[in-house]
């Protein structure tokens, strides 16, 4: 991944194999919002970070990925289902 910096699918990959091979969610929710921040990424790899990082309970965690996207989203429609998901994680952060 060092030699390949600015290349999204590997940390992409990354944290696929710590999900689904390895049962890391913390692990795989970093790797999933690194990949989800870099050139190319998807917006919904940092939603599935922080879906993976809640599962793990880290919820304030998952909240300021949540809101770091949505301060540096474009799309009018992303940026509503990620205000969504933070008033979700609001709510979850209490308890």
């Amino acid at each position: 991944m060092e030699a390949l910096s600015d290349y999204w699918m590997l940390p992409f990959f990354a944290g696929f194999n710590h999900f689904y091979f390895l049962s890391e969610n913390l692990a795989a929710s970093n790797f999933l919002f690194q990949a989800s921040t870099m050139s190319g990424g998807q917006s919904w790899l940092g939603q599935l970070a922080s879906s993976l990082a809640a599962k793990e309970g880290d919820v304030i965690g998952g909240l300021i990925w949540l809101k770091a996207m949505e301060k540096a989203e474009e799309d009018v429609y992303v940026k509503e289902q990620l205000r969504s998901s933070i008033a979700t994680y609001e709510k979850a952060s209490v308890i």
